[in-house]
């Protein structure tokens, strides 16, 4: 087949979360199967008006009525104005346009860190680097876990740490990326850009499990649970999800696995630096 008569939704079919979205779209009827496709094999067809080097930043939608193709942010109007027309005119306020776009731009630099995938053949699947974006993504991950992690260590171990601050992960954090790009150096290695992704989302995944577990102590507390008790069980269950989380982040993207294990002995050291008794 050499062109195509129909519209078309062109997601990165190494992306899990772009397949994801893009199905959500299909199941939910704002596109028919057959206008789900991945830019790869858009890339076979003769004579479709697509920028492909565009398309691997920003997803693209090939429409056939209009015969042009919508990028990013201005892609997703289309497909969701099928079904609601008033979409458009608000998502074009400007304002509104302004700020979705950043959001766009934020989770598509950052979509390989968000969900990781198997390396591909060739640079088709990768999006351009903004250290732009991985930095408001490292910072968006410090923030969180700063504002969750120390309020759980005093409600959790009230007394034992040795520091009595909310805000100890404010030293942490940074200390963690000092330390484990200086492995990286080591090892001979320049993977930057994509460790240090990685490396704050786990952090962030490891706050938001304790920013559960913080609710749930903190609604329970008054009702006699002994959150004393509890809670070194569950930063041990978070600490080993985390480790999870680390160890098949590099499996998946082909970084040294001896970066899991520094990792973690970095977190025990800072365990027993933090807290008077362990």
């Amino acid at each position: 087949m050499n062109t195509l008569d129909h519209s078309v939704l062109m997601y990165d079919e190494y992306c899990p979360l772009c397949q994801w979205y893009t199905q959500l779209f299909v199941d939910l009827k704002f596109i028919q199967e057959n206008e789900r496709m991945s830019y790869q094999r858009c890339s076979k067809f003769k004579d479709l008006p697509v920028d492909f080097d565009l398309a691997r930043n920003k997803i693209a939608y090939y429409h056939h009525g209009k015969t042009t193709t919508f990028y990013g942010v201005d892609a997703l109007i289309e497909v969701l104005s099928k079904r609601q027309a008033g979409l458009m005119r608000i998502a074009k306020f400007q304002p509104i346009y302004w700020l979705i776009t950043k959001l766009y731009n934020f989770i598509s630099y950052n979509r390989k860190i968000i969900a990781p995938s198997m390396m591909c053949s060739g640079d088709n699947c990768i999006p351009d680097k903004s250290w732009t974006y991985r930095f408001l993504f490292i910072l968006f991950s410090s923030v969180l876990v700063i504002s969750v992690v120390g309020p759980f260590f005093m409600l959790a171990y009230p007394g034992l740490m040795r520091w009595d601050t909310p805000h100890i992960d404010a030293v942490i954090f940074p200390l963690q990326f000092l330390v484990q790009g200086s492995v990286l150096l080591a090892l001979g290695k320049k993977d930057f850009y994509e460790y240090f992704g990685h490396l704050a989302f786990v952090s962030l995944m490891g706050a938001l499990i304790l920013w559960g577990m913080y609710g749930f102590f903190t609604l329970m507390a008054p009702y006699g649970l002994n959150v004393a008790a509890l809670a070194p069980t569950g930063f041990g269950l978070t600490l080993g999800i985390m480790l999870m989380i680390h160890k098949r982040r590099m499996a998946v993207t082909g970084l040294p696995k001896i970066l899991t294990w520094t990792w973690l002995a970095f977190r025990l050291i800072a365990a027993f630096v933090v807290f008077k008794f362990i």
